[in-house]
């Protein structure tokens, strides 16, 4: 009956922190749940809306969506993980919560404490943290597992970079998971800033790993799913570092000879077969959003947009997909080549709802079509011809 006054924390200028302190002071965490989908969701429509939205002017919004607060809420756990070990904070909470027990209690007091433990301060984030209504977009590049040298037990290292051009702060939380020896910490907490770079390096122990990373970023999917079996292994390092470190913020150039077509182009297309209306298709329900949730089971018979771990990309990581038919619709994609010689064509092949599972595929078949031709001629390029 009396539970909502018990341990209460009260903010004026920030009235939200009432209900995120006061889930850390019930559980001693924030423990917000935060979805592993690879499909575009709730979590991700929310991504979308701070975008252009502060907090402050979310809290008057009628229409608002819980997956917001939870994610401003990840975020502010995000900052204190990064300046407070995760367990001495739970300890703090814990303190805190006995000591003020059916108290209301002003959150000034409570910032005031937390700053004469530690040395965080909440000021210059609070501010930015509630009336920021921009996101960074995140650049994911060279994931990679190493097998170590010369250690006595095997162990192999997971090395990650993360560019940050945009003008915001990233604050991320990384879970990485080691199916094998158990890690003493698996969870971690970063920041990228705006302008720079960071390379994340993680030392692991079983057949298999992966480091799923999450924040509030304008990638789409909002988040990082990374995974290596130690079977696929083929570089070795002596460098048994772990952690995070900074480097060169400037994004490596493609590789020369290489042309990428990325789906969200305007390069490519698709064109699918031309069919006669049936009535279920005129009663269809029009779909929410531009990237659908993929269904394996009920595939859909036109091309369709969808966004997820598994695919290509950088801010963007979507592909189109369909069910199978009888090569009348087709993906159409040009690019320019600046000199005679023979070209390698393929194509980023995803495993649909498999999270981080896609590889580039040769392409055995096709059509080419040259501005200064009318005709079309086939190509078929298997690996390791001319």
């Amino acid at each position: 009956m009396f539970k909502q006054y018990t341990r209460q924390i009260r903010s004026e200028r920030y009235p939200v922190l009432n209900m995120i302190f006061g889930k850390i002071l019930e559980t001693g965490d924030i423990g917000i749940p935060v979805s592993r989908d690879w499909c575009i969701n709730d979590q991700q429509r929310a991504n979308e809306y701070l975008s252009s939205h502060s907090l402050e002017t979310a809290l008057n919004d009628p229409c608002l969506k819980r997956e917001v607060l939870l994610l401003k809420a990840n975020g502010l756990k995000s900052y204190i993980g990064t300046q407070i070990p995760e367990e001495d904070f739970r300890t703090f909470v814990n303190d805190f919560a006995v000591k003020y027990r059916f108290r209301n209690i002003p959150f000034e007091r409570s910032k005031q404490e937390l700053s004469e433990k530690f040395p965080i301060s909440l000021d210059s984030f609070l501010e930015n943290w509630y009336h920021c209504d921009r996101m960074p977009h995140l650049i994911f590049k060279d994931g990679t597992l190493f097998k170590m040298t010369g250690c006595e037990e095997e162990k192999y290292q997971m090395r990650l970079k993360i560019y940050n051009p945009s003008e915001v702060h990233a604050f991320i939380s990384v879970t990485l998971y080691d199916y094998g020896k158990k890690n003493d910490k698996n969870y971690y907490n970063y920041l990228i800033p705006a302008g720079e770079a960071r390379e994340l390096k993680f030392i692991t122990y079983g057949k298999f790993a992966s480091v799923w990373i999450k924040g509030i970023m304008e990638n789409i999917p909002s988040g990082y799913y990374f995974s290596q079996s130690t079977s696929q292994v083929v570089q070795e390092t002596e460098d048994g570092s772990e952690g995070i470190f900074p480097i060169d913020p400037e994004l490596p150039a493609s590789e020369p000879g290489v042309i990428i077509v990325d789906n969200e182009d305007q390069e490519f297309r698709t064109v699918d077969e031309e069919k006669k209306q049936r009535l279920k298709d005129i009663f269809r329900e029009e779909a929410d959003g531009k990237y659908q949730v993929i269904n394996r089971f009920q595939p859909h018979e036109r091309w369709t947009l969808t966004a997820s771990e598994s695919s290509c990309g950088e801010i963007v990581r979507s592909s189109v997909y369909k069910k199978s038919g009888n090569g009348k619709a087709y993906a159409e994609w040009k690019a320019r080549i600046s000199g005679k010689g023979y070209y390698e064509i393929a194509v980023w092949s995803t495993r649909l709802g498999s999270m981080g599972a896609g590889s580039f595929t040769i392409l055995k078949g096709g059509t080419v079509k040259e501005e200064s031709r009318e005709e079309d001629r086939t190509c078929v390029v298997s690996y390791g011809e001319e």
